[in-house]
């Protein structure tokens, strides 16, 4: 069975997102903090495993790759969704701390790259296997305000704008070393920006609290994301996003 790794899938899109691989028959394999969470609980075990994994502990990190290992044993990996966020909004660089910052970098950068380490060579294995005609996709869920191009009037949100952009880094020099092997790298944002309103907002637990003064049109519920999502990772032609940085809700490509 093709299975879709989701890393931060207890809430918001990622929750979402397992719901609607679920009903096109993909098995998912997803991580989250707390594994008793009675609505991914809910969902069919015979299309989901979940491991546990705090993005903060260092133990959690250090065990994934014999967890995930043992997950994905005799399936085929169609993509890596790299899910999971913190969002400090900090106005003022007098509100950052070391902690905040910290906590943004290895949450939103440094911890989802060490996750991608231990699933890319299961891709690999899909893109070799004689039996696939699959093209892997390798995804990082960033944000337009993670654009060091865009990020020239409103300014704000240190610890997070750095820390995507840090996460985009990443990922565009994924792409350079595993776009020739058949593996499809880049970013996305699913269409949460809360300083740019023309490019509407997902609705979800971290984005709620700044869009409820906005026109109800702007804004997309996570299920929408999800579906649009989906399509994105499960199309082969996915592959020409290599190295890009994509707008999921309007289509089209953002600057770093």
């Amino acid at each position: 069975m093709n299975t879709v790794f989701i890393q931060g899938a207890s809430r918001g899109i990622g929750f979402s997102l397992i719901n609607e691989l679920i009903g096109r028959n993909i098995f998912v394999i997803a991580s989250c903090r707390n594994i008793k969470n009675e609505k991914l609980n809910s969902l069919p075990k015979s299309h989901l495993k979940l491991i546990e994994l705090d993005l903060l502990n260092d133990k959690h990190i250090e065990n994934f790759g014999m967890e995930f290992s043992q997950a994905i044993q005799g399936k085929l990996m169609l993509s890596h969704v790299s899910m999971a966020g913190v969002l400090i909004p900090e106005k003022s660089m007098k509100q950052v701390s070391y902690a905040s910052i910290n906590e943004s970098f290895k949450v939103n950068c440094i911890s989802p790259f060490l996750i991608v380490k231990e699933t890319i060579p299961f891709m690999l294995q899909t893109v070799k296997s004689p039996s696939s005609n699959l093209k892997p996709t390798c995804v990082y869920i960033s944000a337009k305000v993670g654009s060091i191009s865009e990020n020239n009037q409103l300014g704000g949100w240190y610890s997070y704008r750095s820390s995507k952009a840090a996460g985009n880094m990443l990922w565009k020099t994924l792409s350079c070393e595993l776009g020739p092997k058949g593996i499809s790298c880049f970013s996305v944002h699913p269409g949460n920006n809360i300083f740019l309103l023309r490019f509407g907002f997902v609705d979800t637990d971290m984005t709620r609290a700044y869009h409820k003064n906005i026109p109800q049109e702007k804004v997309q519920s996570s299920s929408e994301a999800a579906n649009r999502l989906a399509n994105l990772i499960l199309n082969n032609n996915s592959r020409d996003l290599n190295g890009k940085f994509f707008d999921l809700q309007n289509k089209e490509y953002i600057l770093w």
